[in-house]
């Protein structure tokens, strides 16, 4: 039977108080586009320290040898923003950050959404872009895992990935596309990742039992798979409006989810 805690409070304040051991960190952080849901940032100065804060507090609940995968793209920056349009790479600032935590870097992982052209960047094939300034279209993000710097021998896991599926998921190139369409909720877009961007890595990194954690959790996807694949998790989730949107998607498909043998809490 597996257990599942869903939190809803800033990650800063709610991180500190589990004393679990988790076993692998998925999650994917906000990104900043100074948007309302944002108001507590005074600028990506203040958005890089509230990132590595989690970071640090995630580091000191994870197992020996665990691991933290980050689901990330680059930014584009806008003339408001830069005062010129531009791309700004974020691999550089997670891994210094991960580093600096503890942690090596294990697995770099493109993710290929698969079609993100036809569903979301036809305007950039516009007439605009025959200028000799040709911009393209983002189809990719990225997925780095690390590994906890500990001592001893790591463990032995009884992971259940098929002999083909570790075979094709040692390509650090994955196909699979994105989610089409993300839903409104408290004015605010959600930003779902696929639930086999998850599925994946928890097949890959843990067994039956592990626990999971998301500090940034948004609609509780990586909940709603771990409790598919037989993990526990914790989900911590910063607006509490989501509260009634995440019950009606974990109990969308497989039925209801708050039965006696769960545990979904509230903060």
């Amino acid at each position: 039977m597996s257990t599942h805690k869903i939190l809803f409070g800033d990650s800063r304040e709610i991180l500190p108080t589990i004393k679990e051991r988790i076993a692998l960190v998925i999650t994917s952080p906000p990104y900043y586009v100074e948007r309302g849901y944002e108001s507590y940032l005074r600028s990506e100065e203040d958005f890089w320290d509230m990132v590595t804060e989690v970071f640090y507090l995630c580091a000191n609940v994870v197992e020996p040898f665990g691991k933290v995968a980050i689901n990330f793209a680059d930014r584009f920056a806008n003339s408001a923003t830069m005062g010129r349009p531009m791309e700004i790479l974020y691999q550089d600032h997670y891994d210094r950050i991960m580093r600096s935590c503890g942690f090596d870097l294990w697995a770099r992982i493109i993710w290929d959404k698969v079609k993100v052209y036809d569903n979301a960047s036809q305007h950039l094939a516009g007439p605009q872009n025959k200028t000799g300034q040709m911009r393209v279209a983002p189809n990719w993000e990225y997925i780095f895992v690390w590994r906890k710097n500990s001592l001893g021998k790591p463990p032995i896991k009884k992971v259940d990935m098929t002999d083909k599926e570790r075979v094709e998921w040692t390509d650090s190139i994955w196909h699979f596309p994105s989610v089409s369409r993300n839903e409104v909720v408290g004015g605010s877009k959600t930003a779902k990742f696929p639930e086999e961007l998850p599925r994946r890595l928890i097949r890959m990194y843990t067994e039956p039992g592990d626990l999971i954690l998301d500090p940034f959790a948004g609609t509780c996807t990586t909940t709603k798979v771990a409790r598919d694949l037989g993990r526990n998790s914790i989900c911590v989730e910063r607006n509490s409006d989501m509260k009634e949107y995440i019950q009606e998607y974990l109990e969308r498909k497989e039925g209801h989810m708050f039965e006696e043998d769960s545990t979904v809490t509230y903060d």
